[in-house]
C-alpha cells in the first residue's frame, strides 16, 4: 500500500496505483490503477473528494440527506477517527448500465466531508445487484481507503 497526504487528509491506496489531481474548480483527486492492477481491483478510476462544508442556519448539513438523494440500493454506516459516515451503492443513470460505489464520511469538528467514489460500467446491466458483503469482497481497495482516512 501507498500512503498519500491531501489537503490535511491521510489514507492508503494500492501501491500499483498513481495519483493525480484534476484540474478543475473542486481539485478533485483521482486514484487510478494501472493496467497491470485494474483486473485485479475491478475498476478504472478511482476519486477521493474532500469538500469543506460552509455552515448553513436555514438548511444544516445532513449526512443521511446525501445518501437518500441518490435513492440508494443498500447503505452501511461507518465510523472512521471520529468522522461518521456511510458505504452505499447506486444507478446514476437509472439505466442499469452504470453503478456507483461510494463511502462518505463527515466531520463534524472540522464540518469537512471526504467522498470516496468508483464509478463502475457494466454493458450487460447485470452484474451490481451486489449486497455489502459482494461490493466488500470485489472492490475490498474502496473500504480499505475508506477506512485508512485520518484527520491530519
Amino acid at each position: 500500500m501507498q500512503v498519500h497526504i491531501y489537503k490535511g487528509f491521510y489514507f492508503e491506496y494500492p501501491s500499483s496505483w498513481y495519483v493525480k489531481v484534476r484540474e478543475d474548480p473542486y481539485g478533485n483527486l483521482f486514484i487510478i490503477p494501472s493496467t497491470e492492477s485494474s483486473k485485479q481491483w475491478n475498476t478504472g478510476v478511482t476519486s477521493f473528494e474532500i469538500m469543506e462544508i460552509w455552515p448553513d442556519p436555514i438548511q444544516p448539513f445532513d449526512l443521511h440527506r446525501e445518501i437518500d438523494y441518490v435513492d440508494p440500493k443498500w447503505e452501511q454506516p461507518v465510523m472512521v477517527d471520529g468522522m461518521e459516515g456511510y458505504y452505499f451503492s447506486y444507478d446514476p443513470s437509472k439505466t442499469g448500465l452504470f453503478r456507483k460505489l461510494e463511502s462518505i464520511l463527515y466531520s463534524e469538528e472540522r464540518k469537512i466531508k471526504v467522498r470516496v467514489t468508483v464509478m463502475l460500467f457494466d454493458p450487460n446491466g447485470m452484474f451490481f445487484d451486489f449486497n455489502v458483503n459482494e461490493a466488500k469482497g470485489k472492490y475490498e481497495y474502496l473500504f480499505h481507503i475508506t477506512e485508512s482516512v485520518k484527520l491530519r
